[in-house]
């Protein structure tokens, strides 16, 4: 089955309503002309006029809303002079943000055979934007299921040793970096709290095996 990834780049949700399970998404990819693609969309509500007032209200919290579609040439203004057009109002109104009319939409006006889409977990590692600006294509990453359980043990794993020794209800880390071996987390605990908990180290590598 033909797959267009996604990385989260929104709140994850979960809703009988919509299967994609993100509030924001983003990719980049390449269709069946060979043209590379930036899109980045998520959800709107959709309203309606309601009574003698015509007052909007709103009718659907999952219309469907994209907020960049554009050919990748290189150049810095390709967000604004390699758009691909649609209306945002069809969108909206016409197909509901979940993965069926999600690929409808891409196959549509993108000139892509897509079947399918999903939104990778944050540990598989995928994200669009290079450091050095530019765009990873998801044409070009792989996917590594026993890597991403792994890597979401071992942040867990340390998270909730953390907390104990903190003595905190709620993450006092974050995610920093991660490569096939580690992963990098930081803790924003206050110095005070981190030297009365017995912990001296405010990065620190964790391995991870899979």
């Amino acid at each position: 089955m033909k797959t267009l990834l996604f990385e989260g780049a929104g709140m994850e949700y979960t809703d009988e309503e919509s299967n994609i399970g993100n509030y924001r998404i983003r990719t980049a990819f390449i269709n069946n002309e060979g043209k590379q693609i930036y899109l980045e969309m998520g959800r709107s509500p959709v309203y309606e006029a309601s009574g003698k007032s015509k007052k909007m209200k709103i009718i659907s919290e999952w219309g469907t809303c994209i907020s960049h579609l554009f050919y990748i040439t290189g150049d810095t203004k390709d967000c604004n002079i390699n758009k691909i057009y649609y209306s945002h109002e069809e969108l909206r109104n016409n197909f509901k943000y979940n993965k069926e009319d999600v690929i409808k939409i891409i196959n549509k006006l993108c000139n892509t055979s897509f079947e399918t889409l999903e939104v990778l977990d944050h540990m598989e590692g995928y994200g669009v934007h290079k450091d050095n600006e530019g765009y990873n294509l998801m044409d070009n990453h792989i996917i590594n299921r026993k890597r991403t359980i792994a890597r979401t043990k071992a942040f867990n794993d340390i998270d909730m040793d953390y907390r104990r020794k903190l003595n905190e209800k709620y993450s006092k880390i974050s995610l920093m970096e991660m490569n096939d071996t580690n992963i990098v987390i930081k803790c924003y605990a206050s110095i005070q709290s981190m030297s009365n908990a017995g912990l001296n180290e405010r990065c620190k590598t964790i391995m991870v095996t899979y």
